[in-house]
């Protein structure tokens, strides 16, 4: 959708010769899921680490009232990615729920040893595709 912008100097009127008209197009962003928020894992007496996160939305979602904000998508769905310490992805899964189990022995074959932090990133999916990413570093041990 295009949208029109007058655009100048602050203290000037708007019809002040200083403004300039200018056409801007949107992209698809502000359809896009919305980043999760409250990242955080437990690592479990098995050596599990259990990866929970909250989703954000953008409609009806800022009401105090409720517990569960209303899902802004047709399904909720959630692509979490484990990355290596170069940055690279080591594991990457989708699930439906926001959250995420990583199992002792898939750390083990991804990373050899339980290491001191695994950094995940997680976007929403929604019908236009993934969402903006949210990254965190979880504390393991």
């Amino acid at each position: 959708m295009q949208l029109n912008w007058r655009v100048g100097p602050a203290g000037f009127d708007i019809s002040d010769a200083h403004f300039v008209m200018q056409a801007e197009t949107g992209g698809v962003r502000s359809r896009l899921p919305l980043s999760p928020v409250h990242i955080s894992g437990r690592l479990d007496a098995d050596g599990d680490l259990a990866i929970s996160w909250m989703r954000r939305g953008r409609i009806d979602a800022d009401s105090w009232l409720t517990e569960e904000i209303p899902l802004g998508e047709e399904t909720e769905a959630y692509r979490i990615a484990v990355m290596s310490e170069a940055g690279g992805t080591v594991r990457a899964a989708t699930v439906s729920v926001p959250s995420w189990t990583y199992r002792q022995e898939q750390i083990s074959v991804d990373f050899g040893e339980i290491p001191e932090s695994i950094t995940v990133t997680i976007s929403q999916l929604g019908a236009l595709g993934a969402g903006v990413p949210a990254t965190a570093s979880i504390l393991v041990r």
